[in-house]
């Protein structure tokens, strides 16, 4: 199976699954991840803002998101992201600082 049919189907089991559980973050956040992948950053950037609305200390969507908005060239945005996910003293930090040349 080509990487972009398991994409395909990965997003129809996340789709699935968000009918069962719409409010959970976590799915929301793999759904933006499987999109960024997919190089759909638009739907990817939707889906990782949902995440966080649900949970706004969700770590993980929140660098997502930010890895989303530098290849969208949204570098303030991404940086506002590395200084809140530094007040969490959150691993992701060191990694999204990395990715900004910090």
């Amino acid at each position: 199976m080509s990487e972009n049919k398991q994409f395909d189907e990965a997003e129809r089991k996340f789709r699935d699954a968000l009918e069962i559980a719409p409010d959970s973050p976590e799915l929301w956040s793999y759904l933006g991840y499987i999109f960024e992948q997919k190089g759909n950053l638009d739907e990817a950037e939707k889906a990782f803002e949902k995440a966080i609305e649900m949970n706004p200390l969700y770590d993980t969507a929140i660098y997502n998101i930010a890895v989303v908005e530098l290849k969208k060239n949204k570098f303030e945005e991404a940086n506002e992201r590395l200084k809140f996910l530094e007040k969490l003293n959150s691993p992701y930090a060191e990694q999204l600082k990395n990715l900004l040349g910090e």
